[in-house]
């Protein structure tokens, strides 16, 4: 199927390359396709591109009220529901530097974070416990949000209706520092001050068709940048799933006519543990590709994959501090079962020896991103 008139071509990915630097990305399909679901939750609530647009100008217009100004940094600790991509497409306008926080931290290590990114503003789901005691105990912040209810001493999201929808005059790209797991100590932050824009017009998507779906949740790497802001800055829409359920997942692959999406490996070990009669109730032939990586994929788990859904799977393996990405077509792995690819060029990652010298081919060492 073909895209509509005016979401192809020469002229829009220059606007939308040029709307990625900037931070402007929702501006411009606000204009070409305003009513068109940008994000979906399971609940059933939803924001259009116009609605995302113009809300995250109403959030840098609350955050420079509150005396943000480009180059502080935000916090947001938030699941995944439509909030999260306005404060992101907010932040990215504003100049600001968003650290999303894993929700699933105590309430002490959360604070951890979002001191030690030095956030001035904290955007907070009212559903995760403990979150008043960590605006309480993070005192640099000028200004906390409450999202989904109320918490004592926050701001109600809702109250940015107050603030103008138009687009703001004076955007600047702001960028986002993640936070590593914390395996080795306390978390660690990530950051990239003059790294590339991510997501700028991908002539691969069918913008007619195409709809993403975020299984992870939107603080991870992977989905963040893939099935959140690929896909929005290309005017694709995304389905978020706030709670992983293997049927479930099957019934809005089939019902929402998800096209693509980002999987770990225990997910495909979840839908494959489903009855094969519940796995034959759906169809899931809209699929195009699925993306996977995060940790490894077992050869048995993958081939029955592909057996399943077709050859739609695409694995990567890269880093989130931002090492080079191996990829490998289900085709191509098929052909070298537990492989992840090769490296895009020769000096993007070597096998180095335990003296830091590069090993002779088919001989083991340490990966060097």
């Amino acid at each position: 199927m073909n895209a509509p008139a005016g979401l192809e071509g020469a002229d829009i990915k220059a606007r939308v390359d040029a709307a990625v630097d900037s931070g402007m990305c929702m501006a411009v399909w606000a204009e070409l396709q305003p009513d068109k679901m940008a994000v979906l939750e399971v609940s059933g609530r939803s924001r259009t591109f116009g609605e995302l647009n113009a809300n995250a100008n109403r959030l840098v217009r609350m955050m420079r009220a509150h005396g943000l100004k480009a180059g502080d940094a935000v916090a947001i600790v938030c699941s995944n529901r439509v909030e999260f991509p306005e404060v992101l497409f907010a932040t990215l306008r504003g100049g600001f530097r968003l650290t999303p926080v894993n929700w699933h931290l105590k309430p002490d290590e959360i604070a951890y974070v979002v001191d030690n990114c030095e956030a001035k503003a904290l955007f907070a789901d009212a559903r995760i416990d403990g979150v008043e005691d960590v605006g309480a105990s993070c005192p640099q912040l000028k200004l906390k949000v409450a999202i989904g209810g109320e918490l004592p001493s926050f701001t109600a999201y809702d109250d940015i209706a107050a603030f103008p929808g138009e687009d703001i005059d004076d955007p600047v790209r702001g960028s986002t520092m993640l936070y590593s797991s914390g395996t080795t100590g306390r978390p660690k932050g990530v950051y990239k001050p003059g790294a590339q824009a991510i997501g700028g017009y991908d002539p691969i998507y069918d913008r007619a068709v195409d709809k993403h779906i975020c299984t992870g949740p939107a603080y991870h790497a992977s989905p963040l940048a893939g099935d959140i802001r690929r896909a929005l800055n290309n005017g694709v829409p995304t389905v978020l799933i706030d709670k992983w359920d293997a049927e479930q997942v099957l019934q809005i692959i089939q019902d929402q006519k998800v096209t693509r999406g980002h999987f770990v490996p225990i997910m495909f070990q979840r839908m494959l543990n489903l009855p094969a009669e519940v796995r034959a109730k759906y169809d899931l032939s809209s699929l195009k590709r699925i993306t996977h990586g995060a940790a490894p994929c077992p050869p048995d788990v993958k081939r029955a994959m592909i057996e399943w859904l077709g050859p739609v799977l695409f694995e990567y393996y890269a880093g989130s501090e931002g090492g080079v990405g191996f990829t490998i077509t289900s085709e191509d792995w098929l052909k070298h079962p537990g492989a992840v690819g090769r490296r895009p060029h020769k000096d993007a990652a070597k096998i180095l020896d335990e003296n830091g010298q590069e090993c002779a081919p088919g001989v083991a060492g340490a990966i060097y991103l």
